[in-house]
């Protein structure tokens, strides 16, 4: 398990300033309320994926903040992830309900940066 700091552009749009990175053998837990779906890349051809939805993505994956349509579905659509690179992302698809995104943005930025940076700080930073 390795933290990134991720970039500004990502900061910004994500509220999140740290992700992990996992390598080897074991199994991981992921909390989440829609099913989750895998799709894979492709070098040339962009995967849209909602900017809230996306969980995990190769380290290599080229991200671009978009709106999907036109210029007129951005007034109306919320933004976009154009990805492209090599890799399987995943994202969870059917959101019924905001309620674990509400009670996450009630902390400060503080208070997320040691949950994300610490070890297990998910599990005691409450």
């Amino acid at each position: 398990m390795q933290t990134r700091v991720l970039s500004m552009k990502n900061m910004l749009v994500t509220r999140d300033v740290v992700k992990v990175k996992f390598a080897g053998h074991g199994s991981i837990g992921i909390l989440t309320e829609g099913t989750v779906c895998e799709a894979e890349l492709h070098p040339t051809e962009p995967l849209y994926v909602d900017a809230g939805s996306i969980i995990a993505y190769p380290e290599n994956a080229r991200l671009e903040l978009t709106v999907y349509g036109n210029h007129l579905a951005s007034q109306h659509m919320s933004y976009h992830w154009k990805m492209t690179g090599h890799g399987p992302v995943l994202f969870q698809a059917g959101r019924q309900s905001r309620r674990f995104e509400r009670e996450h943005d009630e902390d400060g930025i503080i208070k997320r940066f040691l949950r994300e940076a610490l070890p297990f700080g998910g599990v005691f930073i409450k």
